[in-house]
């Protein structure tokens, strides 16, 4: 057994016979390392020198030091040192003392008998290693518990410094993000506007039909993602119409010759086609290609009826056209008759299950859109004049000559004259007249 492995003991007397007695009978325990003083004063020299003594057994009759005042005294020095006391039946009350004075873990009777004494001696050291041991591993528990205590401050710092950045980036994400997207919003605003700058008429067109049809969306209670295609869809249904030659622009179909009416039928398609080069905006490029779907199935480009054509292109066909009819009118003088248009063509031009949700929407856009007008003033073609209306403006030949003036009341006679004059020159502008109702 190593050295580091044996546990001294250390007995103290005044007598040297007792001394050498003690270890004559401990020379055979390989593991107990014992030490000897004669008296008190040597007894706390010997303790000094040996700080890891494991136990400590004193007599108490000394004449320097008594056992009691020993083992008080040595227990300054050695406080983890287990201590007994050697005393007479005469002296228990010394053995108290030594007990509760001295701190001793228990007394021993003299006369002793040997293997009584070796089996006491063994116990304190064992009591003592269990102890030491305990004390060690509550050191190391303590030690692990305040290194345990850093990392996991150190571990809050750096939750806390990763929360703070990933907030951080987070933060500059979302305002990227803002950005980004406010960005191609205002892209595809100015994309709208281009288009329109070719017919000054139809300015604000897009972003009025996108107004109604966002909040028609939203009254259906579409997801983001296609209130987002929506948008798109709307404010760029048009763009196909770059395709169509100016001449065309102002002309109804019917009026148009065989090819002008092929470039107007082919641009839903081509306004597919224009944004289906951007990933993230095929969803809205089906929504422009399917706008002139009609609910019946007699639409174009694709003949599509009910359900087949997207929720999205159904109502932008909606918004559409009601944008496209207000515009005959002064300021929102003609928003109930239009509305009332919409209703007309109800299960064969629209889906009637939108058309209440835009009538809803419709009111409340624009009559804050739309400048109040006190009369109803429309455009129209002569064939649409009806007896009762009243001219708005001045109705002039392209010779200069006045044909009917501002205020005229049309009846049956004037309106042949009318349409006889605009079937001479069809290129005259349409008639403007204001009228409370057909």
């Amino acid at each position: 057994m190593s050295a580091d492995e044996l546990a001294k003991v250390l007995f103290v007397d005044d007598e040297v016979n007792i001394l050498k007695a003690l270890q004559r009978l401990f020379i055979d325990e390989d593991d107990l390392e014992i030490l000897t003083a004669c008296g008190g004063g040597e007894g706390l020299a010997v303790v000094r020198d040996n700080p890891d003594i494991a136990l400590i057994v004193s007599d108490q009759r000394m004449p320097e030091m008594s056992g009691v005042e020993f083992l008080a005294a040595s227990r300054d020095i050695v406080p983890a040192a287990l201590r007994m006391i050697l005393t007479g039946y005469a002296d228990i009350d010394a053995a108290m003392d030594a007990i509760n004075k001295g701190g001793a873990y228990r007394y021993i009777s003299k006369p002793w008998v040997d293997e009584d004494l070796k089996a006491v001696v063994r116990d304190g050291v064992g009591k003592f290693r269990l102890l030491s041991e305990n004390r060690r591993l509550q050191e190391e528990i303590q030690a692990k518990n305040e290194e345990l205590a850093r990392w996991n401050l150190d571990l809050e710092k750096m939750v806390q410094e990763q929360s703070m950045e990933l907030q951080r980036k987070y933060d500059e994400s979302r305002e990227l993000n803002h950005k980004l997207r406010d960005s191609f919003r205002r892209t595809i605003k100015a994309v709208a506007a281009l288009i329109e700058l070719r017919d000054k008429k139809m300015r604000s067109h897009s972003e009025n039909v996108a107004r109604v049809a966002m909040a028609v969306g939203k009254r259906l209670e579409m997801e983001k993602r296609e209130l987002e295609k929506l948008l798109v869809g709307a404010m760029l249904h048009d763009v196909g119409k770059i395709a169509i030659a100016d001449a065309n622009l102002d002309l109804p179909l019917v009026e148009m010759d065989e090819i002008g009416r092929q470039e107007y039928l082919g641009h839903p398609v081509l306004g597919q086609q224009a944004v289906a080069m951007i990933v993230s905006m095929r969803g809205a490029g089906r929504l422009i290609r399917h706008h002139h779907e009609r609910f019946d199935g007699e639409g174009f480009p694709d003949r599509l009826a009910g359900e087949a054509i997207p929720l999205g292109a159904r109502i932008i066909a909606v918004a559409d056209f009601l944008d496209h009819r207000l515009r005959e009118f002064e300021g929102d003088s003609g928003l109930d008759l239009s509305l009332d248009n919409l209703k007309e063509f109800s299960g064969s031009h629209f889906d009637p299950e939108i058309i209440p949700h835009v009538i809803a929407a419709a009111r409340e856009f624009y009559a804050e859109a739309l400048p109040h007008a006190e009369f109803v003033e429309r455009e129209l073609p002569p064939e649409r004049l009806r007896r009762g209306m009243v001219l708005a403006r001045d109705v002039v030949a392209a010779s200069g000559l006045l044909l009917l003036r501002k205020g005229v009341k049309l009846d049956a006679d004037n309106i042949e004259t009318l349409r006889n004059y605009y079937e001479f020159d069809p290129g005259h502008r349409p008639i403007r007249v204001v009228f409370e109702s057909f």
